[in-house]
C-alpha cells in the first residue's frame, strides 16, 4: 500500500513532512506491524487501525507512530524482496523506489537499514510512466 497508510495518518494528525522528520528523529521506537494487514485496506481511521495492530506495545507519541509506519513499510519491502529472491533464485543488492517515496530520504534510510540493500531513488514520474505503459498493453 506504500505511502497511502502514512499519508492517511499524516492527514489525521496534520503534520507536514518536516514535522514528521523531526518527530521521527526524536523517537527510538522500534515496533513494527504487518503493513499488509487487511485492517489497513480502508479503515475509517488509519491511526486507530495501526494502534490496534500495535496494542502490545503502543507508541507513546506521534514520532513513535510515524517511525513505526516507516519501519513497517521497510520491513514489508524486506519480506517482498526476500520472497522475490527465493522465487527467482537470485540475489538483489538494490531496491528501486519510484513515485512519491523516491524523494522521502528518511523512509529510504530506513529501507536501506532494514533491507540491507541500497536504495535507488527513481524519478517521481516513473510511477506514472509505468502506469501508462501497462494501460497501453491492456488496450
Amino acid at each position: 500500500m506504500g505511502l497511502w497508510v502514512f499519508n492517511e495518518v499524516r492527514r489525521i494528525l496534520r503534520h507536514d513532512f518536516n514535522d514528521v522528520d523531526n518527530l521521527i528523529k526524536d523517537s527510538s521506537y522500534n515496533e513494527v506491524f504487518d503493513f499488509n494487514d487487511q485492517s489497513l485496506l480502508a479503515p475509517k481511521d488509519m491511526k486507530q487501525a495501526i494502534l490496534k495492530l500495535l496494542k502490545n506495545n503502543p507508541p507513546k507519541n506521534d514520532g513513535d507512530l510515524y517511525r513505526s509506519i516507516y519501519r513497517s513499510l521497510a520491513t514489508s519491502y524486506l519480506k517482498a524482496a526476500n520472497q522475490l529472491e527465493k522465487n527467482l533464485n537470485r540475489k538483489y543488492n538494490k531496491i528501486c523506489i519510484v513515485g512519491g517515496g523516491a524523494k522521502n530520504t528518511t523512509l529510504n534510510n530506513f529501507v536501506e537499514a532494514i533491507t540491507g540493500r541500497k536504495v535507488i531513488a527513481m524519478p517521481i514520474e516513473a510511477t506514472a510512466l509505468g502506469n501508462i505503459k501497462i494501460q497501453e498493453k491492456v488496450k
